[in-house]
């Protein structure tokens, strides 16, 4: 018997001050973005007012930029996710380029030495950068998408598997899988979580999509919005690029690669089939960019040896549109569909009405507008 749950067409819309012509925050809207500090002096250790700072990635939209002020201290605040270029420049000195990895709500301290020369003269710094925050007190972690899809966590390959990594978070060690329904997670800029399973049952997608996530466990701070416990994930999603940029993959799990570890029981059947596509790249060169991502969900699996499996089936979708409006000014658009489709489950329960907790199925579309100072 095929089982269906459907939970309902979800539209969440948030208008960032810029849509009013001011740079005020969205309404209950989750940061989405990092900031940028640093102080910078001459070769003599004197402070350098008037240093113009540019930061520029492949990974972000438009060009952001800060002056330093009399300390010689500059802040550029709205960064999205991504590895910069960040360029000091001043008449007079030579210009001096750094590359500085910008996390999701968290600060990254660039500090640079400027030195007597031509101003057509460039010096590039290959040195890392610490990416340790110095404004910020509370447990969070910062897992980009390389450490997310390479990092052999579970064989579930969700973006929820990285709550495993994070210290303070409860975890069944039996099936080394989440337990509790305490903690939240938002997904640029939105909260998907499920109102009834939690954040287990959240939207999902293929996890490719996703730029950087900022998982919390401890020291919540007002921000971050209603939780019991103080945790929650924040996700950031990938915006394209001025060049065109795809993936395909393909995850199989054939049943002759399941084993048993008690002996005298068979294993129990579990067959997988998962593709997963991305594509991104210019609509319009350095104005607009879009992303789009898809997997495929086909399991077949048993538990406790049971004679007929449970069947999972299932499409998820993404697309984002980015868009720069104005210097200072960037708008987003962001559409997610997922709904998936669980036969021959097991109920254990329910969680409300007609909806039962073996089934995983959501549907949401999202857009939302926001704005960045940059020139």
């Amino acid at each position: 018997m095929m089982n269906r749950s459907r939970v309902g067409f979800v539209a969440s819309i948030f208008f960032a001050g810029a849509m009013l012509g001011a740079a005020a925050p969205a309404l209950a809207q989750r940061t989405t973005t990092g900031t940028v500090i640093g102080k910078i002096m001459d070769s003599s250790g004197a402070v350098l007012p008037g240093v113009t700072v540019t930061l520029a990635s492949p990974e972000a939209l438009g060009q952001f930029t800060g002056v330093t002020d009399a300390q010689g201290a500059y802040r550029v605040t709205n960064l999205p996710p991504a590895t910069y270029d960040v360029r000091a420049e001043l008449s007079g000195f030579q210009a001096v380029i750094r590359k500085a990895p910008v996390r999701l709500n968290a600060v990254t301290e660039v500090d640079f030495t400027l030195s007597v020369g031509a101003v057509a003269e460039t010096v590039n710094v290959t040195a890392e950068t610490p990416i340790v925050d110095p404004e910020r007190a509370g447990l969070s972690v910062n897992i980009n998408n390389q450490a997310l899809t390479t990092v052999p966590v579970t064989t579930n390959r969700r973006f929820q598997d990285a709550w495993l990594v994070v210290p303070g978070v409860s975890v069944n060690p039996a099936t080394q899988e989440l337990t509790g329904s305490e903690r939240r997670t938002s997904l640029d800029g939105a909260d998907v979580t499920d109102p009834y399973g939690g954040d287990i049952f959240a939207v999902n997608l293929n996890y490719d999509a996703i730029q950087d996530v900022e998982v919390k466990a401890l020291g919540a701070e007002a921000s971050d919005g209603s939780s019991m416990v103080g945790q929650y994930m924040n996700i950031v999603t990938k915006s394209g690029g001025n060049q065109f940029h795809g993936s395909a993959a393909l995850f199989v799990i054939p049943q002759s690669f399941n084993g048993s570890n008690v002996q005298g029981i068979p294993a129990n059947r579990r067959e997988d089939y998962q593709p997963d596509l991305t594509l991104g790249g210019p609509i319009v060169r350095d104005r607009i960019w879009f992303f789009s991502a898809y997997r495929r969900v086909q399991t077949d699996q048993t538990f406790n040896n049971t004679v007929v499996p449970v069947q999972r089936r299932g499409n998820l979708w993404f697309g984002k549109v980015t868009a720069q409006v104005r210097n200072n000014h960037r708008v987003q658009v962001s559409v997610q569909y997922d709904r998936t489709i669980q036969g021959n489950a097991i109920f254990r329960g329910t969680v409300a009405p007609n909806r039962n907790l073996g089934l995983l199925t959501s549907s949401a579309v999202r857009s939302r507008a926001s704005t960045t100072t940059g020139s």
